[in-house]
């Protein structure tokens, strides 16, 4: 049985709609202390918290517009992991054949989590870049999803990295 897999991951609506209720509620908090209709709250606090959450709304207001990019996983049989985002997959470049290490060769760190419904690939290649994957159902097919899980977990059972004999 091969373990291969090669797909390209959507950004997923679910995590989008609930990352967007979190940056709502932080306004709502916002515009609840600056209000502050009781006026019991102490000056320092009603200067401080809509700071705080108005910092973390916008914050996230640009996660959430540099997250809506697509991008490409390849697992290969060997366990190798190459991650492409989407600039690279829009330009349609082969990239040049060097001595040198490829900035889209990955290891899974130990850190990456496989549930049933969410994986969580943290990677980091030869050059020392590092990628979060964020993968829901919604991301991907169902048979697809189900294929990274095992070929994640698969990797993840040998040690995250390839062999040093491959």
């Amino acid at each position: 049985m091969s373990i291969a897999v090669s797909t390209v991951v959507e950004p997923s609506r679910i995590l989008l709609l609930i990352v967007m209720t979190m940056a709502l509620l932080s306004l709502g908090i916002s515009a609840y202390f600056v209000a502050d209709i009781s006026g019991s709250t102490p000056i320092f606090a009603r200067i401080a918290i809509p700071v705080f959450s108005l910092s973390a709304a916008v914050a996230t207001w640009r996660w959430i517009k540099s997250y809506r990019i697509p991008y490409r996983i390849d697992l290969s049989g060997t366990g190798e992991v190459r991650f492409f985002p989407s600039d690279i997959l829009s330009k349609n470049v082969v990239a040049p054949l060097n001595d040198g290490p490829d900035d889209t060769l990955f290891c899974l760190l130990p850190t990456s989590t496989t549930w049933s419904s969410m994986l969580v690939l943290n990677l980091r290649s030869a050059t020392g870049l590092s990628a979060t994957a964020i993968i829901l159902p919604d991301c991907v097919t169902p048979e697809c999803f189900r294929k990274l899980s095992v070929a994640c977990r698969w990797i993840s059972g040998r040690g995250g990295h390839l062999d040093e004999e491959t």
